[in-house]
């Protein structure tokens, strides 16, 4: 019920809108008579008729003949006219033709009659069509309706008169590849005609039937090497699609040419490319223009780009190539002047300036080879240049990683020891952390009970204990980078020093227990600036009366063992006035390198998988140590003409998604408001 009656609310708005505007046309007239009657005053009787035309205009079109009709003999000619939403009726129909004969298309009109309105819509009349001349899909036959409002024009357009069957001429084409035309007697409707020379070419009209009817074929149809074409305006009658055969053509990537230029794909679409025969489809061989349609090497120019961090992982200051591959579609290298590439990286929000990259024989791609020193996501671009093709130039643009390496432990940080109720600060700990990328450490501790633990933003440790405790607590250190990854130090042991008070007076209960104290040997200056020892009551009187002092305040010496960077060293115990600190040059494993000069803080090592030449290496991660080498496969380019058909494939499918999601959302709308 509810879907009639919106169909009813419907047809009353159609008819509403529809009566708006009869009334605003009526209105316009009445408004435009008014204004074209003259404004001075009229002596005497006067008497004017007024004939309103309302409705849209008068309808007229062939019955018969229609498009590509042949007509002989006596023809029944049939049009439709009407003026159905006027007050007036059509009143005649006027027939004529106009006729291009031969090559300079004289235009001939021959004046066939007129029709007079008979009391319905069909305007019927007899044409004796022996009073024409022949002529192939050349006539144009025009309908002109006339009516006290208006008149309307319709054509049927390439129309024959064949009342005289002549063969076509066609004797240069006379080979197996061509229809044999001598077998008929009438060429007005030849069906799946073929036109070709061997080793040459082939015109192939499968599946349409075609006027050839006095065809000059030897003067009009040429097909020779790489070249085919007809001229359609002498042979109008052969201006339908067809499937164009192209033999012993040597192109690494054809494509279709039209009067030299790129074909568009209104006019002609590719087929095949196999045994050096190319086969295009043609919609039309030109109507206001002869095409000539020959093939051509795609010399369109197509750039991939791809560096080392595609498939393996590169770090701050090292190397990275990058790479370009700059031919055509068919493959053909665009090396050597005046093909060149550019490359250049995005920094600070804008693009450096281009750098020129090295065209590299071996690989047959242009590279370019830097490091970085900033880790993370990097955008470059590459500007191929080749003038003189169908694109000057070429942009291609991409994005490579620069992988973010974890920070190190140095050194183990040593033990620390001071006295209570007292501060301890001093210790760096840059000194023991490193970042193999050259990036600002922060750093924080695990919690300690009793114990403030503080690090300036110069990574200077401070301790701090409560009032009055002492005793031992552990704590370890950490090291993030910004991208907060981190490395852990050694326990280190922290140890708070009782200070003990000085006691007179005599010891509980007024025993004469007298101590004896018996004391270690000092040990040695700490870096907190005490030294310490150990003093034992061997009469065991539990009282620290005349107790020794079991610490002392000393002069710290600093040596190349006491893991703590001092007097001059360049690293902690080592450089300055200590043995050499460990590099990566220096061809020892030492420090945290996880090989010889490589790893940890250094580069890294060389291996079977990193994309460089190293370690003895026959070729890239092959021969020496690695697996022997074979023949080298690049990355898979980025686009090439398959992946861009499977591209557009993908991108109609998710449009024609797209389009019934949106259509059954606009339907439910529509059907919530019903």
């Amino acid at each position: 019920m509810s879907e009639g009656k919106n169909s009813e609310e419907v047809s009353r708005t159609a008819l509403f809108i529809f009566s708006l505007l009869l009334f605003i046309i009526i209105c316009a007239n009445f408004a435009l008579l008014y204004l074209a009657l003259p404004r001075n005053r009229i002596e005497g009787a006067s008497t004017t008729t007024i004939r309103l035309c309302v409705g849209p205009p008068s309808d007229v079109y062939f019955i018969y003949p229609q498009e590509f009709a042949i007509l002989n003999g006596t023809e029944h000619i049939i049009i439709y006219a009407t003026n159905l939403y006027s007050i007036d009726t059509v009143k005649n129909v006027s027939i004529f033709s106009n006729v291009s004969l031969g090559l300079q298309h004289e235009n001939i009109q021959y004046a066939l009659g007129t029709i007079y309105f008979d009391g319905d819509t069909n305007y019927e009349m007899d044409l004796n069509t022996t009073i024409l001349p022949d002529a192939n899909c050349r006539y144009t036959f025009v309908a002109k309706a006339e009516s006290i409002c208006e008149s309307k024009i319709s054509t049927a357009r390439r129309i024959s008169i064949n009342n005289i069957n002549e063969p076509p001429n066609w004797s240069r084409y006379e080979n197996e590849l061509t229809t044999n035309f001598s077998k008929f007697t009438s060429w007005t409707r030849i069906e799946n005609a073929t036109i070709g020379i061997p080793g040459v070419g082939l015109i192939n009209f499968s599946g349409l039937t075609l006027n050839f009817d006095d065809a000059d074929l030897n003067s009009n149809v040429k097909i020779e090497h790489n070249n085919i074409s007809i001229n359609t305006g002498a042979e109008p009658c052969l201006d339908f699609f067809a499937t164009l055969e192209f033999y012993n053509l040597s192109f690494k990537a054809p494509k279709p040419m039209a009067n030299g230029k790129n074909c568009p794909a209104s006019v002609c679409k590719f087929l095949s490319y196999e045994n050096n025969t190319y086969k295009m489809k043609v919609y039309t061989f030109g109507i206001n223009e002869q095409y000539f349609f020959s093939v051509a090497e795609n010399m369109t120019p197509l750039l991939n780009i791809y560096s080392d961090t595609d498939r393996y992982e590169r770090f701050v200051r090292q190397n990275v190539t990058f790479y370009a591959n700059f031919t055509t579609v068919g493959g053909i290298i665009l090396n050597g002047s005046p093909y060149y590439c550019e490359v250049s990286f995005k920094e600070w929000d804008n693009y450096s300036v281009p750098a020129v990259m090295n065209f590299n024989t071996n690989s047959s791609l242009y590279e370019y080879t830097r490091s970085f020193t900033t880790t993370g996501v990097h955008n470059w671009k590459v500007t191929c240049y080749s003038p003189g093709l169908e694109l000057p130039y070429v942009t291609k643009e991409s994005t490579f990683i620069i992988i973010n390496r974890p920070p190190i432990l140095l050194y183990a940080i040593p033990n620390i020891t001071w006295l209570e109720n007292r501060q301890f600060t001093g210790l760096r700990l840059d000194d023991y952390f490193a970042d193999p990328d050259g990036e600002k450490l922060r750093y924080d501790a695990s919690p300690v009970p009793h114990i403030k633990v503080e690090i300036s933003n110069s990574s200077i440790l401070t301790l701090t204990p409560d009032y009055f405790w002492y005793g031992n607590q552990t704590v370890r250190f950490y090291a993030h980078d910004p991208e907060n990854l981190v490395a852990e130090s050694n326990e280190v042991l922290l140890t708070v020093i009782h200070v003990i008070p000085k006691e007179f007076e005599a010891g509980e209960g007024g025993t004469s227990c007298i101590p004896f104290w018996n004391c270690t040997d000092w040990g040695p200056c700490l870096y907190s600036g005490i030294r310490l020892r150990t003093c034992t009551d061997l009469e065991n009187c539990k009282t620290n009366k005349s107790r020794p002092e079991e610490y002392a305040e000393c002069v710290y010496v600093p040596s190349c063992y006491d893991l703590v960077k001092n007097n001059g060293e360049e690293g902690v115990d080592c450089g300055g006035p200590c043995p050499p600190c460990p590099s990566c040059s220096d061809l020892v494993k030492n420090g945290r390198e996880e090989g010889v000069d490589c790893g940890g803080i250094c580069p890294p090592c060389p291996n079977c998988s990193d994309g460089i030449q190293n370690n003895g290496e026959e070729g890239v991660d092959c021969g020496g140590p690695c697996k022997p080498c074979s023949k080298v496969e690049m990355p898979a380019q980025i686009s090439t003409p398959d992946n861009r058909r499977l591209v557009l494939i993908a991108e109609f499918i998710a449009g024609a998604a797209f389009l019934m999601i949106f259509s059954k959302i606009i339907a439910g709308a529509l059907s919530s408001k019903i």
